[in-house]
């Protein structure tokens, strides 16, 4: 094992209401392999209680999945303050990766299976819409287009 002075403080967004679908082996992975490399980490768990100044130290945010209600608890703590870091963060070139549930939080707005909308961050330009009940569910790949325009020239090189 490589060693080195490289730490890395990962935010993990709402573990204890956005894990539905295993998503505690991203944190687990993401974990290892910086072990493997010799950089120490630690992980941030981000809950409602997180404050705003933790979060700002974080080097790497993630997000998992939840259910509807879980989605509105955290959206609700999101929209109080949590969610303006959030979006400095990334607008300071700060990794994410969001699965799941997280993109449509990040995004502008959330249809619920019955028409409800719950509004997002509006940190990425995106929505999300429920095809409605008893309709197939919209699981498995996705694709979508990354528009480069208003990227860091030097993330391009």
């Amino acid at each position: 094992m490589k060693k080195n002075n490289l730490s890395l403080k990962i935010g993990w967004l709402y573990p204890d209401l956005m894990s539905t679908y295993g998503d505690r082996g991203n944190i687990i992975c993401l974990v290892k392999r910086c072990e493997w490399k010799g950089i120490k980490t630690k992980v941030i768990k981000i809950q409602q209680d997180t404050s705003l100044k933790l979060i700002e130290s974080i080097n790497i945010l993630f997000g998992g999945g939840a259910q509807d209600r879980q989605q509105e608890i955290v959206m609700n703590d999101l929209k109080k303050n949590k969610g303006k870091v959030i979006k400095k963060l990334i607008e300071m070139n700060i990794p994410a990766l969001f699965v799941c549930g997280s993109p449509q939080l990040m995004g502008n707005y959330y249809e619920t299976a019955n028409g409800r909308i719950i509004k997002g961050v509006g940190i990425f330009n995106i929505i999300t819409k429920n095809p409605g009940k008893n309709k197939k569910r919209c699981i498995g790949n996705i694709f979508a287009e990354l528009e480069t325009t208003n990227l860091n020239k030097n993330l391009l090189e």
